[in-house]
């Protein structure tokens, strides 16, 4: 056993200068590829390439050489990858005089082949190169898109930009679907709340004459087919930022709740989209109407199944009762009561909107 033992690990230490060896050889032949790759690649470029003359001109600030070459092959300014977009390359850079050459010369303006962003605009906000943004804003018509994209930025000279070139900051814009969000309908300082960008949700509310105007989220599907609505306060106290909440009340903010206990029935009938078109009934006697959301809710009175009652809005949040998960929902009966009543215990006929 032990002639054997030796042997062995007289064999494991003959094999390890043979193993480092084989290393040694194995790296020295990659460094000697990629050393031939770069000289072959060096000898095949071509000096005097569009590329390479573009290159060199951008690195000299030649402008007037710069739109020859551009005019030479116009079709450089129509390439959208972002490996390969000149525009693209020039916001990574954050090189402004650039960006607005390639823009006078024609650039695509929209950034077709990846949609993340959007436009060569609002990818310049997004990705905080703002000296490009503001050289290059003129060429846009500003939408709701790219004002979202200035709001996201969280720069309040972007965001004034936008205004000053026409873009109405005090009326409401619609919010498109995204993967797990719902189409919304809001106004920018709203918007501005519900993604914590305070700051811009503050210098927002001075276009605005009310501040208790509030969103519109539509779930599209059941049992959540109908309208969320949240005030500047709710977005607020979401997330719980208390020197916000001061501000907010200092102006008489109020929650949707408090707003909603003022509303008329006729100012329903404009605000909420489901209200009268889907009558309700509950499913069981004695179904309490609270005052606000929630079993700690005031109560008011109760409805019974023969009662026929309309939907408002409901709550934004679900609540697990009696094995049911849904939403409180605001209701109306037919004499004009209203309060919050459990989504669970009421049934009716809903139809999509589409």
């Amino acid at each position: 056993i032990f002639r054997n033992m030796s042997l062995l690990l007289s064999i494991k230490m003959a094999a390890r200068p043979i193993k480092e060896g084989l290393m040694r050889i194995q790296m020295m032949v990659t460094l000697t590829l990629l050393l031939l790759f770069m000289i072959i690649h060096a000898l095949a470029a071509d000096p005097d390439s569009w590329e390479a003359r573009y290159r060199d001109a951008v690195e000299k600030r030649e402008w007037s050489a710069i739109r020859s070459l551009l005019k030479e092959k116009p079709e450089a300014l129509m390439r959208n990858e972002p490996d390969e977009s000149l525009l693209y390359e020039a916001i990574e850079k954050n090189d402004r005089e650039l960006a607005v050459v390639l823009l006078e010369a024609g650039h695509g303006k929209t950034w077709l082949r990846d949609m993340d962003y959007g436009t060569y605009l609002q990818t310049a906000m997004y990705k905080e190169r703002f000296d490009v943004a503001k050289a290059i804003i003129s060429f846009y018509e500003i939408d709701s898109d790219i004002f979202q994209a200035a709001i996201s930025s969280d720069n309040l000279e972007m965001v004034q930009l936008c205004i000053d070139k026409g873009f109405d900051a005090s009326a409401s814009m619609t919010i498109a679907p995204r993967a797990g969000f719902p189409i919304c309908r809001t106004y920018p300082f709203l918007y501005a709340l519900e993604w914590k960008h305070f700051k811009v949700a503050m210098y927002l509310t001075a276009y605005v004459d009310d501040v208790n105007l509030f969103d519109s989220l539509n779930m599209q599907y059941i049992p959540m087919a109908y309208d969320m609505h949240r005030t500047a306060l709710d977005h607020a106290m979401k997330h719980d930022n208390a020197a916000c909440i001061a501000w907010l009340k200092k102006r008489k903010a109020k929650t949707f709740n408090e707003c909603l206990d003022k509303m008329s029935i006729a100012e329903m009938e404009k605000a909420f989209s489901w209200f009268r078109k889907t009558a309700a009934r509950p499913t069981c006697d004695g179904l309490r109407v609270r005052r606000r959301p929630g079993l700690d809710g005031a109560y008011l009175f109760s409805i019974h199944q023969r009662d026929t009652v309309y939907i408002a809005c409901q709550d934004v949040r679900e609540e697990r009762i009696d094995g049911f998960e849904h939403p409180w929902l605001y209701i109306v009966t037919e004499d004009g009561r209203r309060g919050w009543a459990y989504g669970g215990y009421l049934t009716s006929e809903v139809k999509m909107w589409w």
